[in-house]
């Protein structure tokens, strides 16, 4: 859907009643949405946009407040207004987006294997009769099934749980997004991220919104792309995997 430009519909009216914006995200995702071990606050890419809707709603970006969501989990705290909205890892789907309003795609990644070193595996082919960790209610868990059909899934809740398995020799690979190149801190040691066999693009971070408040968050995405905001935030948390040429150019339904 298209910016609001329109007065605040419910879901704003409440949202600016209480004085602050719900969002949901996760803790697990290095340079995205993780926590900082020093000061045990929430940092990352996803985090500063949140609050640039936080500034844009109540001309202060520390009118944010942040709840913990499992992959499994983020739908239903949209449908049970536990959140205004979740900043997550998410593929738009039309069974999803069906029971979810979506932004614009803010940003893009793509599916690729965390393997040890040395397991000689270079592309979904050589998933073969492999243990593959994955996580519960993803498209994540689709592909696997259909790139590599005789791959044996272990499907978990979350991020942490993936990358544990494969540390603890439970699973031999790991299915995961990953923003443009292979190359980010915080993997297991001994690891690699082999070429992808399919590219499957990806809308990496978009807001998942109930419908009356989606608007909103449009704006703040199309002021963050002229303003340079986005560019500032990509430098700042993710410039280590590699150049960009910029956000995903927007695209409405309505």
């Amino acid at each position: 859907m298209r910016p609001e430009t329109a007065p605040p519909g419910t879901a704003l009216a409440t949202i600016a009643a209480r004085g602050r914006l719900i969002v949901g995200t996760d803790q697990n995702t290095n340079l995205l949405s993780f926590r900082d071990p020093t000061t045990g606050t929430l940092q990352g890419f996803d985090i500063d946009l949140a609050r640039e809707i936080a500034r844009d709603l109540f001309g202060d970006p520390a009118n944010v407040e942040f709840r913990l969501l499992t992959s499994t989990g983020r739908f239903e705290a949209l449908e049970n207004n536990e959140v205004d909205l979740v900043v997550h890892a998410t593929s738009i789907t039309c069974e999803r987006a069906a029971r979810v309003g979506f932004s614009t795609v803010y940003f893009e990644a793509f599916q690729r294997l965390l393997v040890p070193k040395g397991s000689g595996i270079s592309s979904p082919a050589d998933l073969a009769g492999k243990r593959v960790c994955t996580f519960i209610d993803t498209t994540s868990l689709a592909t696997v099934q259909r790139v590599a059909p005789t791959a044996t899934v272990v499907a978990v809740p979350d991020w942490d749980d993936c990358l544990t398995t494969l540390q603890h020799g439970r699973c031999g690979q790991h299915r995961q997004l990953h923003p443009r190149r292979p190359r980010s801190s915080g993997s297991p040691p001994r690891a690699r991220r082999p070429e992808p066999g399919t590219r499957a693009v990806r809308c990496r971070h978009k807001q998942e919104q109930r419908r009356p408040g989606a608007r909103r968050e449009r704006n703040t995405r199309n002021e963050c792309v002229p303003h340079g905001t986005w560019m500032r935030m990509y430098d700042k948390w993710l410039r280590l995997v590699g150049p960009t040429g910029g956000p995903p150019a927007p695209s409405y339904r309505d």
